[in-house]
């Protein structure tokens, strides 16, 4: 694969995932301090981004670097683990506090029937 096709796939990665996540590109450019026209650039050029740039990206995006790069997903987790930590992270720090509790004492009720049965 030449730079041009790996500059205009790493673009395609992130236009999809802005999609999923309900951003545009000028949101990331905004956020990031890009110029607008960025990442047509890079994608027109076939140009691939910097380092140091993809990690902001990446970051920006919720993503790995090697996502943007390869288009796999270097994650361990599940998606029922993923959709877990999307919630988690919608929480004010009162209701994860609260959720914790309440995690917990499930988690010890379970012990004990475990407990039981032995």
């Amino acid at each position: 694969m030449n730079a041009e096709t790996n500059g205009a796939l790493i673009v395609e990665r992130m236009d999809s995932t802005l999609k999923k996540k309900g951003l545009t590109r000028n949101d990331l450019c905004r956020v990031l301090g890009f110029k607008g026209n960025t990442l047509s650039t890079w994608k027109t050029r076939g140009t691939i981004p910097a380092a140091d740039i993809a990690i902001k990206i990446a970051d920006f995006l919720g993503v790995s670097v090697r996502f943007l790069v390869t288009g796999e997903n270097d994650s361990l987790l599940t998606n029922s683990q993923k959709e877990l930590l999307e919630l988690w992270d919608s929480l004010t720090e009162n209701q994860r506090e609260l959720f914790s509790v309440q995690m917990r004492a499930v988690a010890e009720k379970k012990s004990d029937r475990a407990a039981e049965v032995i």
